[in-house]
């Protein structure tokens, strides 16, 4: 059953500080080998400038985002569903989630990254309006790097020598 507000929506909320063991074992659910160390998801939860989010059912994290805002471009630097709760509409609630924090946070860009293989999570990206900006190779596995217009304002412009 997915957890769903009185409106019909999934309700999105701040994490505590509590919930990282929760929140560093959703991320080794879901990206296995390549998830944060425990030491990057403390710095989320304690250190200024992150914006964490997560869905929880009975008390229990099921879906999480990392969201590094800043005038310009945001950063979507992390979006987890638990596989149990997967082709629910969580991702959905948690990607509208971090648009609209963007957006209020005065961000003309948001930008995240993603493996190419990952159809389902591109179809979202793209139906919500997201573009590859950068195609590059990481760790052996092609990524995305994709965009999405969030106001006015000129694409950003990257420097070759550091994503080359």
């Amino acid at each position: 059953m997915t957890p769903v507000g009185p409106t019909g929506r999934v309700p999105v909320s701040d994490p505590l500080p509590s919930d990282l063991a929760e929140l560093v074992g959703l991320d080794r659910l879901c990206f296995g080998e390549r998830a944060w160390p425990a030491r990057a998801w403390w710095e989320v939860l304690h250190e200024p400038g992150w914006q964490p989010r997560v869905i929880r059912t009975r008390q229990v994290i099921i879906g999480a985002t990392v969201l590094l805002p800043a005038p310009s471009v945001a950063s979507l630097a992390s979006i987890a569903v638990h596989p149990a709760w997967r082709q629910r509409g969580l991702g959905w609630a948690l990607l509208d989630d971090a648009i609209r924090l963007a957006g209020q946070a005065g961000a003309r860009w948001l930008a995240l990254n993603v493996d190419q293989g990952q159809t389902v999570a591109l179809r979202m990206y793209r139906k919500r309006g997201f573009g590859a900006s950068l195609r590059y190779v990481e760790d052996g596995i092609p990524r995305l790097e994709m965009l999405r217009r969030l106001r006015r304002g000129t694409l950003p412009c990257y420097d070759v020598r550091r994503h080359g």
